[in-house]
């Protein structure tokens, strides 16, 4: 039998077969590119707030149509796939698949979860 570990694993990989698209992070230090840590593209789940005709609410991209509002918004980041990754508040994330490639800005990092780094994104 696969232990807890080994099915969060499964479940994450999983979800970012269905759900991850393309993105850029790019490292910066004090608001300029960070030489220690070259830009990457990775692929993981973006998360966006979008509006409805009902309203604000967190969702998905909804065919090519995406309203980015002032609902938070994440990236999820399979640790497993991105050992080695170092991200910070501060650093940007450029939403390769996106219509417009629109940038957004790391305005927190939480590595708690055992499987997923949790970037919280804002506007840049």
């Amino acid at each position: 039998m696969a232990s807890v570990g080994e099915l969060r694993q499964m479940v994450t990989a999983t979800i970012d077969t269905l759900f991850a698209e393309r993105v850029l992070l790019s490292f910066l230090n004090k608001e300029r590119v960070d030489e220690s840590r070259p830009a990457r593209e990775i692929s993981a789940k973006l998360v966006l707030g979008v509006e409805s005709a009902d309203g604000l609410f967190e969702g998905r991209r909804q065919g090519d149509v995406v309203a980015i509002t002032g609902r938070r918004s994440q990236l999820f980041i399979d640790r497993t796939a991105y050992p080695d990754l170092m991200v910070r508040k501060g650093d940007k994330v450029r939403a390769l698949e996106m219509a417009g490639q629109p940038w957004f800005a790391v305005s927190s990092v939480d590595g708690r979860h055992p499987s997923r780094l949790v970037l919280e994104l804002g506007d840049t």
